[in-house]
């Protein structure tokens, strides 16, 4: 055991590693960031300071989450890390735009697309017709390399003990028009490929007579099975897609990617929220912990300034030097999250959304600080209503309500000097 063989070596006990559950949201070739976290990540866990209990994963973070859980369950950590490389490796060699990607990704010394002429005529062609048309064959790359990366088998027979029963793969499932989360043996080459499956790309995949598209509609990523599934009560979101915008939306690329991220972070939105929500009852003694619900902490891993430099079209590039940059920045953020929240692991929060309705106030908006103070009501009885107009409104009242006389029609009153009376 490495522990006893830290004991050994240094007459100490070596401390009881911090365990944490992973949210690995889905981005295209933005999971190259992912990748960096993860290879990070596992560092700790190969020295024994850090323990993943639960994997949650969509589009991209499903085939980071897989491939890593299947070198954890085969070979530890540095298969994991081993694994890994030959994904996102992969992936940029797997695609056949990857050198032209390259190219011009380093002439322009702008991984962004949009404004390359080539890309922009691909993306405007791909608008024009459905993956039917332009790929009647089905044809995706990415799964003869997951088979070759991890045998399903081997790994669904793993997954089908309790004990490792704690990888969660989300997809949406079209035919219901919901979130379907696979795990334990259901997890196949076909439900990665479902989470990963983009409706303008690829065909939809039919798994048990149902279709399914691209996780990140309904669950990006699921969270719910780390709350309810798992022992860890610390998640960590590794996030691609940002919250916050500084400019406002303007030209047709900028809507675009601006709906993409909302379109893609809307359920984690949702999920956090009740995460939040349920975290105010515990601390209200509303609600109290139990084996199966207990108060969550939260963390999150992600590089705001460069992510957010990258926009929608950057999502497709698989360029061998955009990758690894990302994979570097993965990394980098990373150790700067294991240092400033790292110790804060088991013990609290490190990180919460920035709501434009605060939950505790249940839909309704904070005050403002420069807000006039309301009017103080009046005391006493309400005005008094002029006889003939009270009548009035008692009348239609009792109209309406079909459960009283009519009231008496006003007596006329009289004015001087206009007759009408003797």
């Amino acid at each position: 055991m490495k522990s006893d063989a830290f004991k050994k070596a240094t007459g100490k006990r070596q401390a009881k590693p911090r365990t944490l559950n992973l949210a690995l949201q889905g981005g295209g070739a933005h999971g190259a960031f992912t990748w960096g976290v993860l290879d990070r990540l596992l560092e700790e866990v190969e020295q024994g300071n850090l323990e993943i209990d639960g994997l949650s994963g969509t589009s991209a973070g499903a085939l980071n989450a897989t491939v890593m859980k299947y070198g954890l369950l085969t070979g530890g950590p540095q298969r994991a890390r081993e694994l890994l490389d030959q994904l996102w490796q992969g992936v940029s060699a797997s695609n056949v735009m990857t050198p032209l990607q390259e190219f011009t990704t380093r002439a322009m010394g702008d991984p962004n697309l949009d404004k390359v002429p080539f890309f922009a005529m691909l993306d405007f062609w791909k608008s024009m017709g459905s993956p039917q048309q332009f790929n009647p064959w089905d044809q995706n790359p990415l799964r003869d390399l997951l088979t070759d990366l991890v045998d399903f088998d081997e790994l669904g027979a793993l997954l089908a003990q309790e004990e490792h029963d704690d990888l969660y793969i989300g997809a949406t499932n079209v035919s219901r028009g919901d979130l379907k989360i696979f795990h334990g043996d259901e997890i196949t080459v076909d439900a990665v490929m479902a989470s990963a499956t983009l409706p303008d790309v690829f065909h939809p995949v039919e798994i048990d007579g149902e279709l399914f598209w691209d996780g990140g509609y309904m669950g990006n990523p699921p969270l719910e099975p780390l709350r309810f599934q798992t022992d860890s009560d610390d998640i960590l979101l590794v996030q691609i897609n940002g919250f916050k915008r500084t400019d406002a939306p303007r030209s047709r690329d900028q809507i675009n990617d601006a709906a993409n991220h909302l379109m893609f972070n809307s359920t984690l939105v949702a999920e956090l929220r009740d995460l939040e929500r349920m975290n105010k009852l515990f601390e209200k003694g509303l609600l109290k912990p139990s084996e199966q619900v207990r108060p969550q902490r939260l963390h999150r891993i992600r590089a705001d300034g460069p992510m957010d430099a990258l926009n929608h079209s950057s999502k497709g590039n698989t360029a061998p030097s955009f990758l690894t940059g990302l994979k570097e920045l993965g990394r980098a953020t990373a150790e700067q999250w294991l240092k400033e929240a790292g110790p804060k692991l088991g013990k609290e929060t490190t990180w919460g959304f920035d709501w434009s309705n605060p939950v505790e106030l249940n839909g309704k908006s904070a005050p403002r600080e420069d807000a006039k103070p309301a009017p103080k009501k009046r005391k006493g009885r309400n005005p008094k209503i002029a006889p003939e107009r009270r009548t009035h409104l008692q009348e239609a009242a009792s109209r309406i309500l079909g459960d009283a006389e009519p009231a008496p029609a006003p007596t006329p009153r009289r004015v001087a000097g206009l007759g009408g009376g003797p």
